[in-house]
């Protein structure tokens, strides 16, 4: 009896010790889903004030406002661009150069969106390239057409 006792207590001496360590670490990353609870508030409040005007009833209003914002689906796609000058502004993001808007009139029109990241222009990688490079690879082909691969997000949520 008396030696299992003496285990028990050398057990809660490690266990201890352990949560201790461990309190350190989780404070931050409790700080880390406080952010997110908030965030995720934040975004419920917008979205209740749009949901406000509807029935909340719907299974699928409620199901959006508890899901992350984050649910996105991106597709892949390629946009042939005729010869001749494409009316399309590009910027670069941290992702790599992106569609920052697509001029009315432009043959890309309903093609491009604002927000696209352009991966390769003719089947050559674009995004380590500034928007700047980006223009000017397809301007020094704007007498062929150019294939455009760009990844657009599609909001699902």
């Amino acid at each position: 009896g008396h030696i299992h006792s003496s285990n028990i207590d050398h057990q809660s001496v490690s266990v201890g010790t352990g949560t201790s360590t461990v309190t350190n670490d989780s404070s931050s990353s409790r700080q880390f889903i406080n952010d997110l609870v908030w965030l995720e508030k934040r975004i419920a409040q917008v979205r209740g004030t749009d949901a406000a005007s509807q029935v909340p009833s719907s299974a699928a209003s409620v199901r959006s406002a508890t899901m992350s914002p984050i649910m996105q689906s991106i597709i892949c796609r390629d946009c042939f661009a005729p010869p001749g000058t494409l009316h399309i502004i590009i910027h670069s993001t941290k992702d790599g150069p992106a569609v920052h808007s697509v001029q009315e009139g432009s043959s890309l029109e309903g093609q491009l969106f604002p927000g696209d990241l352009i991966v390769a222009v003719d089947n050559k990688d674009t995004r380590s390239l500034t928007a700047d490079q980006v223009m000017r690879m397809m301007q020094g082909k704007s007498g062929f057409e150019r294939k455009i691969t760009v990844l657009h997000f599609e909001d699902t949520a």
